[in-house]
Parts: structure tokens; sequence; C-alpha cells
């Protein structure tokens, strides 16, 4: 494992304790869609080697990130 892989693991770690905290203070629930939309990104583009690929594909992983996360904020 190198070192950005690391560094992402300690963010993605540092984004669940956040999201835990938003959660246990009853905030909105938009909040917490994004900051699972910023971990599912980081997890795409990092360990899942989407920054390697086509950018095609990035454009489609994004978007369909944000459809996610605007869909879950209108149906709650």
């Amino acid at each position: 494992m190198n070192r950005a892989n690391t560094l992402v693991w300690i963010l993605l770690v540092g984004l669940t304790l956040l999201s835990f905290a938003l959660g246990e203070r009853h905030l909105p629930s938009a909040a917490l869609f994004l900051v699972a939309a910023t971990k599912a990104w980081f997890v795409a583009r990092h360990f899942m080697e989407l920054r390697h690929a086509a950018a095609v594909w990035t454009f489609a992983a994004g978007s369909l990130i944000i459809a996610f996360v605007f869909l879950g904020i209108v149906m709650t």
C-alpha cells in the first residue's frame, strides 16, 4: 500500500467519524448524504482506480454519485 492510499484511508475514517457525529446531533440528512458522496468519490477514485480510467468513466461515476445524493435528499 502506498502513501496516497494510506492518506485517503485516514481521510475516509475521519469522514466516517464526522458522519457519526452529524447523525448523533440529528442534523439534516442532506449533510449525511454529502459526506457519504465524498466518501464514495474517494473510494471510487483511489481504491477502484478511477483516477487512471478514461475521462468518460470518471464523469459517469461522478454523475451517478451526484444523482444518488440528489435522489436521497429528495426522497427524505
